[in-house]
């Protein structure tokens, strides 16, 4: 504090982020200055304001945030899982719910659901919103697509617990034409089905070979389908070390037909 005059307080984690609240929040103590943890982040051009003692942030996952918006396409939806936001309701719509029924509810309110977001352009900081003013008309409309391009779910310590959730995804029941939900998906129409992006945490390696033949076994065991790193778009990716001998990966596999039309009875 005596050399960064821009801090105000100084905290001490006392125990392991997420061992003690399913928010991934922690207990703290403060080392000095006031008992305040209101803050304010500048991040991707976006300024987020928020309790960092009761809002989970990681600045060391930038990188990882920002490889993987990079495989995102305009006009993909994209189901966050695991996540926290706040006053983007143009772009997000949020859910407070167990992420296991998530998957499902979430999926099948997408295919009921119309929503379009108008684009503006650009303006600067210090310029007003476009979308405040009556006069501003939009470049381009987005339309919200009936399935989610992406399933995103960080939460390394039992992200791999919830993929079972996608089984049936998309099985329609015994009343309806079997391919009713299948015509979604190619070769009916240019859509692929969703890729998946869980979170895990495993052991460390030079060349992570035996780490990825190890997630993917537990990915195959949790989908009842086999899933190795040789199979077509499926990604093993190295996050960061998180612990002398942990580290995170992220991997990425496109869902199965076998898995995602299996008929869940």
């Amino acid at each position: 504090m005596d050399k960064n005059h821009g801090i105000k307080t100084v905290i001490n984690k006392i125990d392991n982020v997420g061992d003690e609240s399913e928010f991934r929040t922690f207990n703290y103590e403060v080392l000095a200055g006031t008992d305040d943890l209101n803050v304010t982040v500048n991040h991707e051009n976006c300024v987020f304001r928020f309790n960092y003692g009761k809002v989970y942030w990681n600045t060391r996952l930038d990188t990882e945030h920002r490889r993987l918006v990079e495989l995102f396409k305009e006009g993909d939806a994209v189901c966050d899982v695991m996540a926290g936001r706040n006053k983007v309701s143009d772009y997000v719509r949020p859910f407070n719910k167990d992420g296991h029924a998530f998957i499902r509810d979430a999926t099948h309110e997408l295919l009921n659901t119309e929503h379009s977001v108008p684009i503006y352009a650009k303006t600067s900081k210090n310029a007003p919103s476009p979308a405040s003013s009556k006069s501003a008309q939009p470049i381009r409309t987005v339309v919200q697509p009936k399935t989610f391009g992406h399933y995103v779910m960080n939460l390394p310590a039992s992200a791999v617990s919830f993929l079972p959730s996608f089984i049936g995804l998309y099985s329609t029941p015994v009343s309806s034409p079997s391919t009713a939900y299948e015509k979604l998906f190619t070769p009916h129409t240019d859509r692929e089905l969703p890729m998946i992006h869980v979170y895990t945490f495993s052991t460390k390696s030079d060349d992570n070979v035996a780490q990825g033949v190890e997630i993917c076994e537990r990915i195959s065991k949790e989908i009842g389908y086999e899933i190795t790193p040789q199979t077509p778009e499926t990604t093993i990716w190295d996050v960061r070390d998180v612990a002398p001998a942990k580290r995170m990966f992220c991997a990425s596999f496109r869902l199965p037909r076998e898995v995602a039309f299996r008929n869940r009875t």
